[in-house]
């Protein structure tokens, strides 16, 4: 999906979220409506698509190895390794069963290439961060609190109302997108105490060449869900 196609639909589906609260909210306390729909929220997320989305498992010694040393220091639950065939790592939370990280092929997993453990270790950070716990409680407060304010509104004026919509529509997602930024500099330097920071500007630049970097991006850089690969390699040489 497009940038700002994705960023306009982070937005939209937003005030779909508000506009749902405020639905149920003519039937049963405001409140109350804002916690069925966070847990009805939580459900969606909770559903297990991982099948999906993996090609096949990956099954090399060293980077398991590799990975198990990590979650040990760190005192995490195990990760299983898969290989994707994606540009970048993805990083698949479970609750009852093992992570999933999805490391792409082009990082030579199969070869035990230190890209490859750079993917691993970037993609722990974001366990050992709690980023997705982060995530969802900044998430869920937004919504909790602008549904607040527009219940409050939409018996005042109705131009405020539609003024205040579009202002979440167009700016909200930033909000979003600037946690995502900050996690993914944190995880960045954790891959660089785990492996080495030459290790991971390499990988950081085999990204620069696989990822496409808009125009817009240097006059609205929080319309990205992720830094540019140029402000990733300045913090960590940067540190």
């Amino acid at each position: 999906m497009n940038p700002i196609t994705h960023y306009i639909y982070q937005g939209v589906f937003s005030i779909f979220i508000i506009y749902l609260i405020l639905f149920l909210s003519n039937y049963t306390y405001i409140f109350n409506s804002i916690i069925f729909v966070i847990i009805l929220l939580h459900i969606i997320r909770l559903i297990d698509l991982s099948d999906k989305i993996y090609t096949s498992e990956l099954d090399v010694p060293e980077l398991q190895y590799f990975t198990n040393d990590l979650c040990n220091k760190y005192n995490l639950k195990k990760v299983q390794l898969f290989i994707s065939k994606d540009n970048s790592g993805v990083l698949k939370y479970n609750y009852n069963k093992p992570h999933y990280i999805f490391i792409p092929s082009d990082s030579k997993p199969l070869k035990q290439d230190i890209q490859a453990k750079v993917v691993i270790a970037h993609e722990v950070a974001h366990i050992v961060n709690k980023d997705y716990k982060k995530y969802l409680i900044l998430y869920y407060s937004i919504i909790t609190i602008t549904s607040l304010v527009f219940y409050y509104l939409i018996n005042f004026d109705s131009i405020l109302f539609i003024i205040f919509s579009v202002f979440i529509i167009l700016f909200i997602p930033s909000l979003y997108n600037i946690r995502s930024h900050l996690a993914e500099y944190n995880a960045d330097k954790f891959a660089v105490k785990n492996t080495s920071e030459s290790a991971v500007s390499t990988r950081l630049r085999t990204n620069q060449r696989l990822i496409q970097n808009p125009w817009y991006r240097k006059y609205f850089p929080y319309i990205m869900p992720h830094p540019s690969i140029e402000k990733r390699i300045e913090k960590i040489h940067n540190k």
